[in-house]
């Protein structure tokens, strides 16, 4: 388009190098990548100064190399969508449809941010999830931990009283006791289970 030549050409490397190299990515580092190349193109970069820019901002090497994958394939001529679509492969594969569908609008920026919002509802959503489950959790644990010492040490305190009496022991009461016995005689293969 803009009348340019090649100079060289040079090997790139196999696409299940970079797909690996992407996975080790959080998905709250994906996010934040994708929605700082949305910023840095809405201000006007073009989308290799804003991957270099994004490329020195992010501490981690796995960031780096996948700024410098996409600049790289992006330089070479590679489509928007296959390249960010080898960059982030099996992670988030949703990215690569949204870049062309934000390219295809003219609103690449656009595109990148809403697949950083997905991926930020995602996250959203996740943490929403262990919080709601936080407290029934812990009231479960402590439910069996409580049953556990019930069984292990009271019921076995009771037991010579019920024997005392003489008679049968209350239905409830012979089951606890049953119980009481079972895990203290098998407290080992449960533990280690």
């Amino acid at each position: 388009r803009d009348g340019f030549s090649p100079i060289n050409i040079k090997a790139r490397q196999a696409t299940k190098v970079r797909a690996a190299k992407a996975q080790r990515l959080g998905n709250r580092e994906i996010a934040d990548f994708l929605s700082g190349l949305a910023e840095l193109l809405k201000a006007g970069a073009d989308i290799r100064t804003a991957l270099g820019i994004l490329s020195a901002r992010f501490e981690r090497a796995s960031v780096k190399k996948i700024a410098e994958d996409l600049a790289s394939d992006i330089g070479g001529g590679e489509p928007l969508d296959r390249a960010f679509g080898r960059a982030f492969q099996k992670s988030e594969a949703f990215v690569a449809p949204m870049v062309a569908a934000g390219e295809a609008a003219g609103d690449l920026p656009g595109g990148l941010q809403r697949a950083a919002d997905v991926i930020y509802s995602r996250l959203k959503l996740r943490d929403q999830l262990v919080t709601v489950l936080a407290y029934p959790s812990f009231v479960f644990v402590s439910a069996i931990g409580a049953l556990v010492v019930i069984l292990l040490y009271i019921v076995p305190s009771i037991a010579p009283l019920a024997e005392e009496l003489g008679s049968e022991p209350p239905m409830a009461l012979s089951l606890m006791l049953t119980a009481s016995n079972f895990l203290s005689a098998n407290l080992g293969l449960i533990g280690l289970g």
